[in-house]
């Protein structure tokens, strides 16, 4: 399920806590991808503590913004 944006991050936590239910509860196992944002770290640390707080079972934060090897790989013409 993807999310992200405008929902609340700090009374209700309506779309958040739906989030977690649907994904198993305490039991839900959670990735984070940050890659709309600006801040994906500072976005990944906030989604991070959240989830953790609302007892999701594993959290990790993905940093898709390089593919590993890439950068040093040149095309073959």
């Amino acid at each position: 399920m993807v999310i992200g944006g405008g929902e609340d991050k700090v009374q209700d936590r309506k779309i958040l806590k739906a989030f977690i239910e649907h994904a198993g509860g305490s039991q839900a196992r959670v990735a984070i991808i940050p890659c709309a944002s600006r801040e994906p770290d500072v976005i990944g640390k906030i989604y991070s503590d959240i989830f953790a707080d609302l007892r999701a079972e594993f959290v990790q934060v993905w940093d898709i913004r390089e593919r590993p090897g890439t950068a040093k790989k040149k095309l073959k013409s």
